[in-house]
């Protein structure tokens, strides 16, 4: 899997158009477990911009190692750094306070074997906390 690039170290760094579209597809893809096309994008992130203009959005987060498509003409699927990036934002977000019980904070931090299983267990632990 790739990496996200060094300059991104958090959610906010990110142009707001493309953090609109990771947080789209990743909302997305832990309710359906399915990649996330480019229309399904637009119409969970709300933009009033074209299916294109996700498209390329989407493109970028490519670039950056934040999603990847598992096949031609599949959607895409976030990578365990876009989950990374969320939890983030969701653990250290102003104003919200405890947005995580600590106990399911510290599951997130522990050591993971295989990338699905770390994958499986943010997706768990983000639609528990969502």
């Amino acid at each position: 899997m790739a990496e996200t690039s060094a300059a991104v170290h958090e959610l906010r760094e990110l142009p707001e158009r493309l953090s609109e579209v990771l947080l789209a597809v990743l909302r997305g893809y832990v309710e359906s477990g399915q990649p996330i096309g480019s229309r399904d994008a637009c119409e969970q992130s709300g933009l009033r911009v074209s299916s294109a203009t996700v498209r390329g959005a989407m493109s970028e987060l490519m670039e950056l190692g934040l999603l990847e498509q598992p096949h031609t003409s599949a959607g895409r699927v976030p990578t365990d750094a876009a989950f990374r990036l969320w939890v983030d934002e969701l653990l250290h977000a102003p104003g919200r306070g405890q947005a995580v019980p600590r106990e399911l904070a510290r599951e997130l931090e522990g050591p993971v074997g295989a990338i699905e299983d770390g994958l499986r267990r943010a997706a768990d632990v983000l639609t528990h906390v969502t």
